[in-house]
């Protein structure tokens, strides 16, 4: 009987406080398979300017991905969205650089996004510096690797598409975050952790 009370104690003392009923994981993994699919969908939708310049919106469920359930999931979505999208609609040879790229991508967005309110002033400070160190530095550095061709030739095309889809981006990530922040259940599992 002393046994019992004193694991109870020793297990009461040591772990974390219970999960909130708030907090479902079959919820939060089911949601963000469903954010997975919605990034392979989009590259369908992608729009291929020339072999270095392309307009895509697989961007957006990674970022939700972050934003709502942490840096894990952020990071988990941008992984296997890049990773099956490739698969589902391969164009060129696989390279890892993006995928590291989109792993990045959910990783700031939860480091922005996650637990807090979503103002103008976050998403444009969010996508200004997602624009400068992976659309406009990584990805051309991943194209010079890929393609052979100089980083500084590539750079000036690639930092005007990036500079001028800025603002749509910027729209559709807010948009995004104040639709998705307002949803009855998630805003529970957000108050309740």
């Amino acid at each position: 009987m002393q046994s019992k009370a004193r694991t109870h104690k020793v297990l009461s003392s040591t772990s974390k406080k219970a999960p909130s009923p708030a907090y479902n994981p079959v919820l939060v993994l089911s949601s963000s398979a469903m954010l997975v699919a919605l990034g392979v969908a989009l590259r369908f939708a992608t729009l291929n300017i020339s072999e270095f310049l392309r307009i895509s919106f697989t961007f957006l469920p990674i970022v939700m991905a972050g934003a709502l359930f942490g840096y894990q999931y952020g990071a988990a979505v941008g992984i296997l969205a890049d990773i099956l999208g490739f698969f589902a609609l391969p164009s060129g040879t696989y390279f890892p650089g993006f995928t590291l790229c989109a792993l990045l991508e959910g990783l700031l967005a939860a480091l922005f996004f996650y637990r807090k309110t979503a103002s103008l002033w976050r998403v444009i400070l969010y996508r200004l510096l997602v624009t400068a160190l992976i659309s406009i530095g990584l990805n051309t550095l991943w194209l010079t690797m890929l393609y052979g061709k100089g980083f500084w030739v590539l750079l000036p095309a690639r930092a005007l598409k990036s500079l001028l889809v800025c603002p749509v981006e910027i729209a559709l990530v807010f948009s995004s975050l104040k639709v998705f922040q307002r949803l009855p259940f998630l805003s529970k599992r957000k108050n309740a952790e």
